[in-house]
């Protein structure tokens, strides 16, 4: 059978969250699919489920591996992949029976890029939310003639989204295995930046369920060195972004890497153990002092310490008067 879609899916400990997408999966009305379980070191039971559900179905395979964070998974994935259409998915997230067959209703252009709506759940008793959605089939030749309200850069998840194979080859498109924060981040950046056409389509067939505590990617407690790398890594990332496409709305732009970089600079510095790992960031951060002035800006939610960067650019701290390390003032 002809595959049309490799669906991959890192696997760490989503518990019993794990059986409900393996169904969703079989429950597909698209059936020529092969689903990619990267088993990245499970301790909960999880890799005997992933065996079980191979064993009976053979479009269902199973790689075994150490724990290394999920950009190594989803690589992994990407290295055995055989079908042509390429999709994300989350061990313990679902997708409705028709996701593959709305990804598959959009033009096949070669090197598209093509996504649908995402909804989220919660446990802890908040209603549900959806995270984005688009009204209706649109095509466009880039992302920068796509309309600033949809914020197409920050909707930076692989999940919900038909990748082409044959660009990720060609192209050596890889996730980041250095840090496990944002990492699928640097990937969706590096595919827009060779997509010949964006495919927006109408349908809210994935569910992404927030889990407090969860540990189905990430097993480890975020570091200083990891938030530090990520925000180095996506500034850059952002930085080639623009230079490739200079007309893209600076407004627009400027709101995007705020959003996706400055957060991690931000807890890079909070995370700081002691006052040389706050000198490391901070000397980081004073060595983009010229970006940061030039695209960063004030906004809501996670960019509203923004004033925390300019201190440490400018070097007057302190942080915070209620922060850890108010104490050190300038160093």
């Amino acid at each position: 059978m002809q595959k049309s879609f490799s669906i991959i899916a890192p696997v760490y400990n989503p518990g019993p969250l794990l059986i409900p997408c393996l169904d969703s999966v079989l429950a597909q009305t698209v059936k020529e699919w092969e689903l990619i379980l990267v088993d990245d070191g499970c301790t909960d039971g999880s890799s005997a489920v992933c065996d079980e559900y191979a064993a009976r179905d053979s479009r269902i395979r199973v790689i075994h591996t150490p724990n290394r964070g999920p950009g190594a998974a989803r690589n992994t994935g990407l290295d055995v992949a055989e079908a042509p259409w390429i999709c994300f998915l989350d061990a313990d997230d679902t997708i409705d029976p028709d996701y593959l067959e709305i990804l598959l209703s959009a033009d096949p252009t070669p090197g598209a890029l093509v996504m649908t709506g995402i909804i989220q759940h919660y446990d802890d008793g908040r209603p549900d939310e959806t995270v984005y959605s688009f009204p209706e089939t649109a095509s466009f030749r880039d992302f920068t003639q796509i309309d600033r309200k949809l914020k197409i850069l920050i909707y930076a998840s692989p999940n919900t989204k038909r990748f082409d194979a044959a660009l990720i080859r060609r192209e050596g498109l890889r996730f980041p295995t250095h840090f496990s924060i944002q990492e699928d981040l640097i990937f969706y950046l590096d595919y827009l930046m060779h997509a010949d056409q964006i495919i927006l389509l109408p349908g809210i067939p994935y569910h992404y369920f927030h889990r407090s505590g969860a540990t189905s990617l990430v097993h480890k407690e975020r570091t200083m060195e990891e938030f530090l790398a990520a925000g180095i890594a996506i500034t850059e990332k952002m930085l080639q972004l623009r230079e490739a496409f200079p007309s893209y709305n600076k407004d627009d732009f400027d709101r995007a890497i705020s959003v996706l970089a400055l957060d991690n600079f931000i807890r890079a510095l909070k995370a700081c153990r002691n006052k040389a790992a706050y000198r490391e960031v901070r000397a980081e951060i004073q060595k983009r002092k010229p970006v940061f002035f030039k695209h960063f800006r004030h906004g809501h939610g996670i960019v509203h310490k923004w004033w925390l960067l300019i201190l440490a650019a400018a070097g007057i701290g302190p942080l915070h008067k209620n922060d850890r390390f108010s104490y050190i003032g300038k160093i």
